[in-house]
């Protein structure tokens, strides 16, 4: 299983050739029948960049039928970052280390739930210029709602309409940094209503439009005949692409 964080400097740009040696991977357990937390590594220093502003390590005995596992990393060099903290640090059974930059989904495998109450919000990356999709499991089920969001915002206390994004799942993509979106190019598309699972999607053109930052906060929100729950929350980058041509 590889583990591997992202860091970003200069507003979202890769933070490329750090030293191995300035980042801490600390490494948790979760025990799917139990729900005890064991720490596997704390403070363990990543074996490769893989590229891209991400830093890696393989944990060649872990059992994914048995545990979840969730990793933060922090940086503690000289190097000015965005943030010293890689929230998003992902787990993932693939030993490739070119996997990590070259897959385009990530899934949370286990609950969002559970990542959000054990770290605190789970990290998003979106590369400017490339579509977006964010696969969500174990929200619970959803089957009554009557609307469903998605939001990013710069901040928590920013009105919707100032969203960086936010999409509906019947109206689509409301708005686009602060501005009235146009709805075919954002979407919720729900695979599993009893469970919760759903994939957010956004088109390339409207990626194309975001500004790199970090410290972004996101949430999945569902409206009820009865009131109003947060699914699941988390933080978000949005990574500046080198190339910008489209044809």
């Amino acid at each position: 299983m590889l583990v591997a964080a992202l860091f970003t400097q200069n507003d979202g740009e890769p933070a490329t050739g750090l030293t191995l040696a300035d980042i801490a991977i600390t490494l948790n357990a979760r025990n799917k029948t139990t729900a005890a937390v064991t720490t596997i590594w704390h403070g363990v220093a990543p074996t490769e960049e893989v590229g891209g502003g991400y830093y890696s390590k393989d944990y060649a005995t872990a059992d994914q039928t048995l545990y979840d596992y969730f990793a933060y990393a922090v940086y503690g060099g000289a190097e000015v970052l965005d943030s010293n903290y890689s929230l998003q640090a992902s787990v993932g059974v693939d030993n490739s280390a070119a996997a990590v930059w070259a897959y385009t989904q990530r899934t949370l495998t286990q609950s969002a739930a559970s990542v959000a109450a054990v770290v605190a919000g789970s990290a998003i990356t979106i590369l400017r210029g490339d579509s977006l999709s964010v696969a969500l499991t174990g929200l619970g089920n959803i089957a009554a709602r009557t609307k469903l969001y998605f939001t990013l915002k710069n901040s928590h206390s920013n009105l919707d309409a100032a969203s960086v994004i936010q999409i509906e799942e019947t109206a689509g993509l409301l708005y686009l940094n602060a501005s009235a979106g146009t709805a075919i190019n954002g979407d919720i598309t729900v695979t599993d209503a009893a469970t919760g699972a759903l994939t957010v999607t956004l088109a390339a053109s409207e990626t194309a439009k975001l500004v790199p930052a970090s410290g972004l906060v996101w949430d999945i929100q569902m409206v009820t005949a009865t009131g109003v729950d947060t699914l699941t929350n988390g933080t978000a980058y949005v990574v500046g692409d080198v190339t910008r041509a489209v044809s």
